[in-house]
């Protein structure tokens, strides 16, 4: 099965590929042999995509950009620091806590962050 989305939004594409709207998934998904999650229309249509200013969105497509333009020349290049960013201001847009902050990202507390390099 395959879903198109019909968009080259790169905004879009940042928040869809990020660690708050795979913990979204994950919580609503059913899951299939081997651990995978069912991307479905039914359990993703109505997660919600947060309607971000302009600046929050052309910050956001930029550092896609930049991941892009990484991966394009070097598909091995590391982009986890760039992938850190844009999750960071998406749990600005959803308005996330320190400590839901740490859920997300599977943290026990939100200092556990700081005390991993």
């Amino acid at each position: 099965t395959a879903y198109i989305l019909g968009s080259d939004c790169r905004y879009l594409l940042g928040v869809l590929n990020g660690r708050m709207f795979t913990f979204m998934v994950e919580n609503v998904s059913s899951e299939i042999r081997g651990g995978f999650l069912r991307w479905k229309k039914q359990y993703l249509e109505s997660l919600p995509i947060p309607n971000a200013p302009a600046a929050d969105k052309a910050a956001i497509e930029s550092l896609v950009e930049t991941i892009l333009a990484a991966k394009k020349d070097a598909p091995s290049a590391d982009t986890s620091a760039l992938e850190a960013e844009v999750d960071a201001l998406v749990y600005q847009l959803y308005g996330l806590t320190p400590e839901e902050i740490a859920l997300v990202e599977g943290r026990t507390t939100p200092s556990e962050a700081e005390a991993t390099p």
